[in-house]
């Protein structure tokens, strides 16, 4: 068996990921396997004929991963993504205090723009994206979307979203700092700071790096979503790291964190 990174190629939004999982991929010696994203998700090439292939690393939007990497028989073993535990509702319950936005509530966006909630900070309950004026998948290519911001009423109303759609709001809390890390098989394989102040900073290192490595070992034992995983960090006003929110490997921006260290300990824990 024969390690294998699967990347989506041709998808704008996620070229900053799969292109440096790439690079990362042939610097470890891994083979690539460039695959493209139709409208459908059908039509695919299989798996190159030289193997047999394993580890398999998928990389590439969220319906890229869920609509048809784990509908393929070669692939579905080695999707880590189950949409079901990447909802906040459920992280609240089973993270309490550790979870960032714990004091909130679940709602659909047709109840929180009919209300007189002030400001909240509003996140979808699942994969699904609250972009323009619709709500779809964030496959969605030219529309961008907002995975977790404050919004009011009114505000949100405005963007004519699918009233359907369940959300989790929130008081809106202090951040002074944000970290990202790549969990696999329960240990950190990489980081990167990404927001710091409010403001777009990528360090690897930080005062708060051992921190940040033990609030996201402490998580863990309390809950995961999967054996791989990617979660975001919040250091609070009382210097405590909370989650933010959770995302899956295979869809998550690296922003300063080195790729090889993923890719490295992701084959190493899958082959063993």
């Amino acid at each position: 068996m024969k390690p294998l990174l699967v990347a989506q190629n041709n998808h704008q939004r996620v070229s900053r990921i799969t292109g440096r999982a790439a690079e990362a991929a042939h610097a470890l010696g891994v083979a690539v396997h460039d695959l493209s994203s139709d409208a459908d998700m059908t039509g695919r090439p299989p798996l190159p004929s030289d193997g047999p292939w394993g580890p398999v690393l998928v990389m590439g939007s969220v319906a890229f991963v869920d609509q048809w990497a784990r509908r393929e028989p070669d692939l579905s073993r080695w999707v880590f993504w189950n949409d079901a535990r990447y909802d906040a509702s459920l992280w609240s319950k089973e993270l309490d205090s550790r979870y960032l936005n714990a004091s909130g509530w679940p709602t659909t966006i047709g109840e929180f723009v009919a209300s007189d909630l002030p400001a909240m900070h509003v996140r979808p309950r699942s994969g699904v994206k609250i972009i323009g004026d619709v709500v779809r998948d964030e496959n969605t290519a030219g529309r961008r979307g907002l995975q977790g911001a404050v919004f009011t009423p009114a505000s949100l109303g405005a963007r004519n979203a699918d009233h359907s759609v369940p959300i989790w709001i929130s008081p809106p809390r202090h951040i002074e700092l944000e970290m990202r890390i790549w969990m696999i098989a329960g240990r950190p394989a990489c980081w990167s700071t990404y927001r710091v102040g409010g403001h777009a900073e990528y360090h690897v290192d930080s005062e708060w790096t051992r921190d940040a490595m033990l609030a996201a070992a402490r998580a863990h034992d309390v809950f995961h979503p999967d054996r791989h995983y990617v979660v975001d960090l919040a250091l609070c006003e009382d210097h405590a790291f909370r989650v933010v929110e959770y995302n899956p490997i295979h869809s998550s921006g690296w922003y300063g964190a080195d790729p090889k260290h993923m890719l490295a300990a992701f084959f190493e824990a899958e082959t063993i």
